[in-house]
């Protein structure tokens, strides 16, 4: 795991991507994510969250690992948005989309 969204705030980040930036809900596969999106999954750490971009299958099912009791929401996000914030994940992203 390695790439993440910084925001204004430490917590609340989920609701600060929707606001912000225009995130929404995520409740589908990796297949599934819709052309030129990206998911992000927002972690809640206590005093503060992660907003890890989940740029392939294998860190998308790091991040649902059923084991791990945190709270976790799943949001989509522009793919360019996503790069704009944590430009270092382009590599990672297919950006032809």
């Amino acid at each position: 795991m390695g790439y993440y969204i910084e925001t204004p705030l430490p917590t609340w980040k989920a609701q600060q991507l929707q606001d912000l930036y225009g995130a929404e809900p995520y409740t589908g596969t990796f297949e599934d994510i819709p052309e030129g999106k990206v998911a992000v999954c927002v972690v809640q750490n206590g005093l503060f969250d992660a907003a890890g971009i989940l740029y392939d299958e294998g860190e998308f099912d790091a991040f649902a690992e059923p084991d791990d009791p945190r709270s976790k929401t799943l949001l989509q996000l522009d793919k360019a948005k996503a790069i704009e914030l944590c430009p270092h994940v382009a590599s990672r992203l297919d950006t032809d989309q």
